[in-house]
Parts: structure tokens; sequence; C-alpha cells
């Protein structure tokens, strides 16, 4: 009997110590924390499963003509107020020029913005689809993407003088014309413009030209633009086309040769070349008169002190310029001040003939015939 009820008692200590056992092994389960590893899989995880974008794009105009500037306000919006790298990419385009490369997107709180500048090259041009990424440590968080809508392309009328240019309120300033060299004369002035993307000017009529200083500001445009013009050009005649009034807009400037401003290959052109070629040949000229002289009359033999140095510059000539080495990256600029326009990048370094001095510029000869300024800096 005693064993058979020492037998019932140990069963039920047996039994009851394993339910607390394993109410105990479920409290600490219950009471420990996940790994490091763990938790970051399950919140990526979670993450991936509840991000949404909803996109929403609106356009500045439905219909645009070829060459004319025109956005798309594109707006994100997600069911996250975290920040996280938000992309924009267009695909499928035909004949569009993007403007800003980089699309820059605003973010706060989730929710995201963004402004693209765009232009049709052509009537047939296509728009495709935006493409939005959101990334954390370049891992995709979220993306979507919509098809954007069909544009209405209209084709500029032809005009002759036309600059390539659809604005509204083009204006140019700051015009200055000088002799390059015998045959050619450059211009340079400053433009500026609404709406307009000014690196797209382009005229038929002239010999060379280059665009420099643009800004990215597409709303109020500006830069700098040289010429290169035939020597017998009185005026510069171009024109663009007006938004505003839907029109294009004839612009002339009588040209007015001013040396003294801007710097040309005039210092040193096929003229002045010329010119000194010939003092030279009087020079030795001069040098067998003195000889002759001395030798007819046998007397005035200080003569041949000058006809000494006549003979030294009729074959050398006298040059008390400064030779200097132009830097590789070297910028040279048609006049000495900031913001001119440029018309020369050197690429290697090259011995350069310093003609004057002024202020943090040096007006310099290279490549043998032509001038412009630089910068101090660039020179050793």
């Amino acid at each position: 009997m005693k064993q058979i009820i020492f037998c019932v008692f140990f069963l039920l200590n047996a039994l009851y110590s394993q339910e607390v056992l394993s109410n105990q092994d479920a409290q600490v389960y219950n009471n420990l924390s996940q790994s490091d590893e763990v938790s970051v899989y399950d919140e990526r995880d979670s993450i991936l499963n509840k991000v949404e974008l909803a996109i929403s794009s609106t356009f500045s105009k439905n219909d645009v003509y070829v060459g004319e500037l025109f956005y798309i306000d594109v707006d994100i919006k997600s069911n996250s107020t975290t920040n996280y790298n938000a992309q924009i990419k267009l695909n499928s385009m035909s004949a569009i020029n993007v403007l800003n490369k980089k699309i820059q997107v605003n973010a706060k709180n989730g929710q995201y913005s963004a402004r693209i500048y765009l232009q049709a090259q052509n009537i047939n041009a296509k728009l495709g689809n935006l493409e939005v990424l959101l990334l954390r440590n370049n891992d995709v968080i979220a993306n979507s993407s919509i098809i954007l809508p069909r544009l209405k392309i209209k084709q500029i009328p032809f005009d002759k003088d036309y600059s390539f240019v659809v604005a509204s309120d083009l204006k140019i300033s700051n015009l200055k014309c000088a002799e390059y060299d015998n045959e050619k004369i450059i211009c340079s002035f400053d433009a500026s413009a609404k709406l307009a993307n000014l690196s797209t000017f382009s005229l038929n009529k002239v010999l060379e030209q280059k665009i420099s200083n643009q800004n990215n500001d597409y709303e109020n445009n500006a830069c700098s633009i040289s010429l290169l013009l035939s020597k017998d050009s009185k005026k510069i005649v171009f024109s663009y086309f007006d938004l505003n009034k839907n029109d294009f807009i004839l612009l002339e400037n009588n040209i007015i040769l001013d040396n003294a401003q801007i710097s040309t290959q005039s210092d040193i052109n096929p003229i002045n070349k010329q010119f000194d070629f010939y003092l030279q040949i009087a020079a030795l000229c001069f040098a067998v008169l003195c000889l002759l002289v001395i030798l007819i009359f046998k007397r005035f033999y200080f003569l041949g002190i000058f006809a000494f140095c006549a003979i030294i510059y009729g074959f050398f000539g006298f040059n008390f310029n400064d030779n200097r080495l132009l830097k590789a990256g070297a910028i040279i600029s048609i006049l000495p001040i900031e913001n001119s326009t440029i018309f020369y990048e050197n690429t290697i370094e090259k011995k350069v003939e310093v003609l004057l001095e002024q202020k943090e510029f040096s007006k310099i000869l290279f490549d043998e015939n032509k001038i412009g300024w630089v910068k101090n800096e660039y020179l050793k």
C-alpha cells in the first residue's frame, strides 16, 4: 500500500515540475531579444511589403514647338514617412533632349517632387515612361513607373535668320567687336532669355561660334556668345521665335570695332607682321647706305655703329616680351575680366609670349598668331 501511494505521489510531482518548467521556458522565450541579423532581415522584409508609391506628372504645356523648352513636375507619394534616396529615370524616349541630366529630387516626410526640363528635337519626338526608385544603401526599397502622355509637337515656320532659339524676351548686351586678323572680326556679347535653352543658339552666316558661361537656370537662362565673322560684316542679325507673340523677333546690332577693349589677333595680325617685315627691310637698306657712305667718302666712320645695329634688327628683329610657360588646362578668354567669353582651352603645356599684364590677367601670344587673356595662375 505504501509503495502504491509513493508511486502516485512521484508521478504527480513529475507532471507538475514538467508543467512549471514548460511555462518558465515559454516565458524565457518570450523575453529573449532577436539577434541583430534577424531584426534587420525582418525590418527589410517588412519594408518591401509595405512601401508603395503613387506617381503623378503635370506638364507645363500639352503642345510645344520643336526646340521649345517645357517641363514636367513630378510628384511622388509614399505610405512611409522615411526619406529614402529617390531616383527618377526616363525610359524609351525618342528625339527628346533632357536638359537637367542629373534630376534633383526633393524629399519631405516620405513625399518627393522634381522638375524635369525637356526639349523636342523634331515633330516625331516621343515621351516614354517615367520610373521612380527608392533606394537605401543601394538596395531597392520600392519602385514604380507611369507611362507619360503623348505631346502635340508643332514645327517652327521657316525664317532665314532663325537662330534656333525658342524663348520669351531674348535680350543681348555688352556687345564688343574687334579685328581678329586681316580677314575676320570677332564679336562677343551676353544673352539672356526666359524659358529657354540658349545652348542651341546657332547662326549660319558666321565662320565660327562659341557659347560659354551658361547657367543652369532655364527659367532665366543666360550665357556668353562669341562669333567669328568675315571682315566685311556690318551687322549682327538674327531672329528667335518668341513664345509670347508666337512669331519671330528680329534683332539687329551694328558692328562697331573697338580694338582697345577686346583682345584679338589685331595686335599681331598679318598687317602688323608685314609692317615689321618692311621695317626690317628698311633697316637693312639703311645699313647698306651707311656702309656705302663710309666706303665712298672714307669718313663718317661713326655710321658703322648705326649700320651694325640696323643689320642686327634686319635679320633678327627685337623682342622685349617675356616668354613663359602656359599650363595644361589653361582657359584663354577674349577679355581680361571674369566670365569673359572663352575661345580656347589649352590641353598641353606650351611656351607663350606675354605681351601685357593687367592685374591678375596677362595678355599672351600663342600658337604663332593667336592672342588672348589668361589668368596669371596659369603661367609659370
